[in-house]
C-alpha cells in the first residue's frame, strides 16, 4: 500500500500537470486571440485605406466631384498608377470620366436606373445613357434629313467605280515575300487562307469584297488601279502591314434604293449625333484638379 507521503506526492505531480496544462493552453488561446485580433485590425485598416483612397477627390468638373474610385477602373485596365502618369494623361482620363458622368446627369432626366439591382445597374447606366442618344437624335434627324443624306452619298458615289478586291496581308517583308513566292504554285485563295493575317478576310480566301474608288487608303488604292482584272500586285507597304492584293472584277457603283438604306443612314446619322452631344459636353468642361 502508499503511504500517505506517497499518496501526497502524487496528488501533488498530478496538480503539477494539470497547472502546466491549463498554463499551457491559456498561453495558447492568449497568442491565438491576439492574432486574430491583429488580422482582423489589419483588414479593418486595408479596407479602411482603400475606402479613403477611393473617396479622394481629385478633380473638379463643372459642379460634380471626380473621385479616385471614379478612375481606378480605368488605371487598372492600363496597369498604371495615378503618380506615374503625366499631367497630360491624368487630364484625358477626367476629361474621359467627366464626359460620361455629364452624360449620365442628362439621361437621368429623362430615365432612371435605380430599380435595377446593384449587379445589373452597371448595363442599365449604359442603357440609359443610349436611350437619352436616341431620343435627342430623334429630334433633330427628321425624314428629310435622312433623304439629305442619302443624296449626298449618291452624290459621291455617282458615275464612279466599285473594284472587287481580295488582298494578303503580312506583317512584315519577309512574311509577305514567303507569300508573293508561294504564288507560283498555289492559288491565290490557298495562301491567302493560310498566311494572311487579316483572319476575316482569311477565311474568304482574301476577299474583301467591292470598294468604291476614292474612299481607300491612298497606296492601297494607287496599286488597284494600276491592275487589270484578274492581276496580282507587287507586294507594298501601308500603315497597316505589307500587302498583295488581286483585282476580282470592276463594276460602275451601284447606287441602292432609298428605302434599301434608309436605316443605315439614320445609324450613321446617330452616330453623328452622338459625336455631337459628347462634342458640346467636352467643350462645356472646366476641369480643376486638386
Amino acid at each position: 500500500m502508499k503511504g500517505v507521503t506517497d499518496i501526497l506526492k502524487s496528488i501533488k505531480n498530478e496538480n503539477n500537470i494539470r497547472f502546466i496544462s491549463a498554463f499551457l493552453i491559456g498561453v495558447l488561446f492568449t497568442i491565438l486571440f491576439y492574432s486574430y485580433l491583429y488580422n482582423n485590425k489589419m483588414k479593418i485598416d486595408l479596407s479602411v485605406n482603400e475606402n479613403l483612397e477611393n473617396n479622394k477627390v481629385i478633380a473638379k468638373v463643372n459642379n460634380f466631384k471626380i473621385y479616385f474610385s471614379d478612375i481606378s477602373s480605368t488605371l487598372s485596365q492600363g496597369k498604371k498608377k495615378l503618380e506615374d502618369l503625366t499631367k497630360d494623361e491624368v487630364i484625358n482620363i477626367i476629361k474621359k470620366t467627366a464626359i460620361q458622368k455629364e452624360l449620365l446627369n442628362k439621361a437621368l432626366k429623362y430615365n432612371s436606373y435605380k430599380e435595377y439591382s446593384s449587379f445589373l445597374q452597371s448595363f442599365a447606366i449604359n442603357e440609359v445613357k443610349e436611350n437619352y442618344i436616341k431620343k435627342i437624335s430623334a429630334k433633330s434627324i427628321s425624314e428629310n434629313k435622312i433623304k439629305e443624306k442619302y443624296e449626298e452619298i449618291i452624290s459621291q458615289v455617282k458615275g464612279k467605280k466599285e473594284y472587287s478586291v481580295s488582298h494578303i496581308l503580312a506583317e512584315n517583308k519577309k512574311d509577305i515575300q514567303i507569300a508573293k513566292n508561294k504564288l507560283n504554285s498555289q492559288s491565290f485563295s490557298n495562301v491567302a487562307k493560310k498566311l494572311s493575317i487579316d483572319k476575316q478576310t482569311a477565311e474568304r480566301g482574301g476577299e474583301i469584297g467591292y470598294l468604291v474608288e476614292g474612299s481607300l487608303i491612298k497606296k492601297f488604292e494607287e496599286e488597284m488601279l494600276q491592275l487589270k482584272k484578274n492581276s496580282i500586285s507587287k507586294p507594298f507597304k501601308t500603315n497597316i502591314g505589307w500587302h498583295i492584293i488581286k483585282l476580282n472584277d470592276i463594276r460602275d457603283v451601284v447606287v441602292p434604293e432609298y428605302n434599301d438604306i434608309k436605316s443605315n443612314i439614320k445609324k450613321i446619322l446617330i452616330q453623328q449625333e452622338r459625336q455631337n452631344i459628347l462634342s458640346d459636353i467636352e467643350n462645356n468642361l472646366k476641369i480643376n484638379i486638386y
